[in-house]
């Protein structure tokens, strides 16, 4: 009986939506979220300038409406004090600002419907996941499962394209294919390399996340281990610097608090290798590459 009232707890209504609002996120951005947003006009094409089919398409949007729809089903989680509250005041301070630029163009329907879905879609989301009561560490590890494998669709699908147009490249084909901006806006999800490597950076810090704390069970594990492959290749493929940097830090950083003796080896080997092997040529390279990323630019210097 216990156990039938805990399962009839976690398919709950509010952490069902919830868990359906953290899937959708990664893949707005695919067919099926392209597809939604063309049934309530929301692409470019069905765009409509009258004004309240326009407030009636901003409350549609789906990370408006979902949020909306678990705050109307769920009770408050209760009031949590500590650092959440710094996040949740800069939050709120962002919306704010967000609303008062909007105002500005307040007959504009695309800067309406930007806002909507970038700052106040983030807001709902937020406010959505925090009024959820995820009492147990199984509600967690679902959450965390629902947002690596919704990660995993658009990724897999950016590492084809990508394959499917240059193949097996070079180190210096990498970089080179970096500053093709038709490849990025037209078969990359997010649009140009460096919004990739954010997306996908957040996606790997989870993943990696899940990996070293080992809170969750093996088969969880094993999804994050391949989310985390995944999302590292499509970070190595944009080249971006700053992605590269923070998820080499993020894995050191991960690797230190669970205190793995297996990843430190794992580095140990890496390093001397990189030592033994003397890789000249793609050494040069990247050293060419990163160089500009940690220089001092004087040019813009004002006399």
């Amino acid at each position: 009986m216990r156990s039938l009232r805990l399962k009839t707890q976690f398919l709950s209504p509010d952490f069902v939506l919830l868990l359906l609002l953290l899937f959708w996120v990664p893949i707005e951005s695919t067919l099926l979220g392209r597809s939604y947003n063309y049934v309530v006009g929301l692409n470019s094409g069905n765009l409509s300038l009258d004004m309240s089919t326009v407030y009636v398409q901003w409350i549609l949007l789906f990370t408006i409406l979902v949020p909306a729809v678990i705050a109307a089903l769920s009770r408050p989680a209760g009031f949590r004090s500590g650092p959440m509250f710094i996040v949740r005041a800069g939050l709120i301070s962002w919306v704010i600002g967000a609303s008062v630029s909007t105002l500005a163009h307040i007959d504009d329907p695309q800067v309406i419907l930007n806002t909507a879905a970038g700052t106040f879609s983030a807001g709902m989301v937020f406010f959505a996941v925090r009024r959820v009561d995820m009492w147990t560490m199984h509600h967690y590890e679902l959450a965390c499962r629902a947002i690596l494998l919704g990660g995993m669709i658009p990724c897999a699908i950016d590492l084809y394209r990508y394959y499917a147009a240059f193949g097996l490249p070079s180190l210096q084909g990498v970089i080179l294919n970096k500053y093709k901006p038709t490849f990025w806006s037209e078969q990359c999800y997010f649009g140009n390399p460096d919004n990739a490597s954010n997306a996908y950076g957040l996606f790997a810090m989870l993943a990696i996340g899940v990996l070293f704390c080992k809170l969750f069970n093996r088969t969880t594990r094993r999804l994050a281990l391949i989310s985390a492959i995944m999302s590292t290749l499509e970070i190595l493929l944009t080249m971006a610097r700053t992605g590269i940097v923070f998820l080499l830090i993020a894995i050191i950083v991960a690797a230190t608090f669970a205190r793995s003796k297996k990843a430190f080896a794992a580095f140990g080997i890496i390093a001397v290798v990189v030592v033994l092997v003397r890789p000249d040529e793609a050494g040069r390279t990247l050293l060419h590459y990163f160089q500009p990323a940690v220089r001092y630019d004087t040019r813009d210097r004002i006399p």
